[in-house]
């Protein structure tokens, strides 16, 4: 601050004589005895409103309640932190490690069956080219066409190729925060 010693010094004394003259000051004897038993009048009405419990007694929340225990008993606490380490640990595992389903087309019909009806001795998986794929009019991009795809073929009694439905495993992807 921009004052010079000779303002402070008159600042403290200021503050100083008044504070002399209020502490000179004394209340009234029967001020403070009527205060006291005024007092007294209220918190005896209060106690009697809320029937023996305390006045604005401070709620206690449910997780300080849990705390409060936990703090008494150190065991049961590493019990405690060991049970929510391990369940926000299973549940990262199991999203990285879980079991991720085939994309599946329908089986598409080859050749009509006789008389209406499919009558299938086996199936047959086989692992063909994808550029197979083309020839029942599902898309392939041109680099994937000498890739493998895995398909599932229905044979007829007689060894006919009766219908066929592509399986393709899913690209497994790494697991990120991302």
């Amino acid at each position: 601050m921009n004052t010079s010693p000779d303002q402070r010094h008159d600042s403290t004394s200021a503050w100083q004589s008044a504070a002399a003259i209020y502490r000179r000051d004394e209340p009234l004897p029967e001020l403070e005895a009527t205060l006291l038993a005024r007092f007294g009048e209220l918190r005896a009405v209060s106690i009697e409103q809320t029937s023996g419990q305390l006045p604005n007694a401070p709620r206690v929340s449910w997780w300080s309640r849990i705390f409060a225990q936990l703090r008494a008993r150190p065991v049961l606490a590493m019990t405690c932190s060991t049970a929510a380490v391990a369940a926000v640990g299973v549940s990262l595992w199991l999203t990285v490690f879980r079991v991720i389903p085939d994309v599946t087309t329908p089986f598409m019909l080859v050749a009509e069956p006789d008389n209406g009806k499919l009558n299938v001795a086996q199936m047959v998986r086989v692992s063909v080219s994808r550029e197979a794929m083309l020839d029942f009019g599902i898309p392939v991009p041109p680099q994937q066409l000498q890739e493998p795809v895995r398909a599932e073929m229905l044979l007829g009694q007689r060894g006919e190729l009766l219908a066929v439905r592509f399986i393709e495993k899913p690209v497994r992807r790494r697991f990120s925060f991302d």
